[in-house]
């Protein structure tokens, strides 16, 4: 028995979506809303999706999808997601798979947020780079939490704003003037215009909010979003864009937010921004060691700290947050 593999046409979303509720998870939104399905991984006529197909049944055997951060798939930061494959005769199947992806595509560099703990050993293997994202948060100064287990309150003290202020963006036209003054085309990935009006102005299902750090003019932005427990909020940084020295100076209205809509906390994972930076805008790193729980799943509300790895195959620096790939994603 030999596989085909192939990048997926229009034609083959109903049967991606039937092997992803039988051999991925029964119930997954990318096997049961069709309509999510083509928002996540159809551009035009093209399906952001690798399928190997038995050769004598035609069946899908394996699958990876992907997440591009440009309109245009050669030359840009791409996400594997749903890399998954049955049994067959082929015991590298999995791995054709992604080779055939990497190569294909002619991406950039190609990553994966939120891989199994259990696969780091395959893409050491692929010699690709992989890591663990950090976890930070900010505490409200409330006597009860209902979200967070909290055994010590800990409240750092912010650098002073030096007139940085948030901004919120009410749409992508109003974000377009200032898109260029933050944009490094060589920083990995790169997220280019389409790809942030898609991903957080025309998201179908979460409501995101930008906003814009600025300081006379919109410098960076960072993107958040609002989950809920039972009555209890908090605000989660999902994306970050720009100049991380911006960073400095956003803890007082970070505060500010959380004051005005009564969040529990603020939590931001990332890789690739400093520690100091992230300190003084007031956030904590939440070590292995500590002994508070922030919990990152709420779709069931599950009270665990979880960590979130990934892989990428740049050499480069890069910079990964909760949005990246399909991490942010309604399950």
């Amino acid at each position: 028995m030999s596989q085909l593999i192939r990048f997926a046409t229009l034609s083959d979303i109903d049967a991606i979506m039937n092997f992803i509720n039988i051999h991925w998870k029964t119930g997954h939104i990318l096997a049961t809303n069709k309509e999510f399905f083509i928002y996540e991984h159809v551009d035009n006529d093209k399906v952001n999706f690798v399928i190997a197909l038995d050769s004598d049944s035609n069946e899908i055997v394996g699958t990876c999808g992907f997440i591009k951060n440009r309109k245009e798939l050669i030359g840009s930061d791409i996400w594997g997601t749903l890399w998954k494959v049955v049994k067959t005769s082929n015991p590298m199947l999995g791995i054709n798979i992604l080779e055939f992806l990497n190569k294909n595509s002619q991406c950039r560099s190609f990553s994966s947020n939120g891989i199994a703990s259990k696969t780091i050993p395959i893409y050491d293997f692929l010699r690709y780079r992989t890591g663990k994202l950090k976890h930070y948060y900010r505490l409200n100064d409330k006597t009860n939490f209902q979200i967070a287990i909290i055994k010590e309150k800990v409240i750092l003290e912010v650098k002073n704003s030096e007139n940085y202020e948030l901004e919120l963006i009410q749409d992508f036209q109003a974000l377009r003037p200032f898109f260029n003054n933050f944009q490094d085309k060589e920083q990995i990935p790169y997220k280019d215009e389409w790809y942030i009006e898609k991903r957080y102005f025309n998201h179908p299902i979460y409501k995101y909010q930008v906003f814009g750090i600025k300081k006379n003019n919109i410098k960076s932005i960072i993107v958040v979003r609002e989950l809920k427990h039972n009555d209890t909020k908090i605000l989660r940084i999902v994306d970050f864009i720009g100049n991380q020295e911006d960073l400095n100076y956003i803890g007082s209205a970070l505060q500010d937010l959380m004051d005005q809509n009564n969040y529990e906390y603020i939590d931001f994972y990332c890789e690739g921004i400093k520690d100091e930076i992230l300190e003084n805008a007031g956030l904590i790193y939440k070590s292995d060691s500590d002994l508070v729980c922030i919990p990152n799943y709420f779709e069931p509300f599950i009270q665990n700290n979880i960590d979130i790895f990934f892989f990428t195959n740049s050499q480069d620096s890069i910079t990964v947050f909760k949005a990246d790939g399909d991490q942010d994603r309604p399950s």
